[in-house]
């Protein structure tokens, strides 16, 4: 039983077949002669050895078509379908989740920390000190960004006393 690929692809073949039988009798009832007189001149040295390359290349073409198919049909599970992954409806199921305020806040602080970080470990030229590495940038732009998070609570907790105690 052939799949519904199988089917296009033989409507596709059978159509590009009709198209080369039209081209090449037209070449060959020298109709194109009076579009162009050199088509007329040359139809007969040309329209043979034509046919068959063009013979050729459409052979070619839906056999690689066809072998294509083959593979995506007959595809391993753990292997997962091109098709399908490619697809818009794919990317349309799920929704991109908007950012939260707090995502945010901590973006900014992690960009505060890492220039930081940056600062304290690169010389004027922006090279990295002697014995540094980006590592070294990140786990310092880490510890950072704790300190950053801890100073932000201190500050609210602050602001609670003092609106608890009746100062501005």
């Amino acid at each position: 039983m052939a799949s519904k690929i199988d089917r296009v692809i033989d409507q596709l073949e059978e159509t590009n077949r009709k198209i080369r039988e039209l081209q090449f009798f037209l070449i060959r009832s020298g109709a194109l002669s009076a579009i162009n007189p050199v088509a007329g001149k040359v139809a007969g040295a040309v329209v043979a050895p034509a046919e068959a390359v063009n013979e050729q290349l459409a052979n070619a073409y839906f056999s690689t078509l066809r072998e294509s198919a083959d593979i995506l049909q007959t595809r391993n599970d753990n292997v997962p379908m091109l098709i399908e992954s490619s697809s818009p409806r794919a990317a349309a199921a799920k929704p991109k989740k908007p950012r939260t305020t707090a995502q945010k806040k901590n973006d900014k602080m992690q960009s505060k920390a890492f220039k930081q970080a940056n600062k304290a470990l690169r010389t004027s030229k922006g090279v990295l000190r002697k014995g540094k590495t980006q590592a070294d940038v990140a786990k310092r732009a880490q510890r950072e960004l704790r300190k950053l998070k801890k100073k932000g609570t201190r500050t609210i907790r602050k602001g609670v006393k003092r609106i608890r105690r009746g100062l501005p």
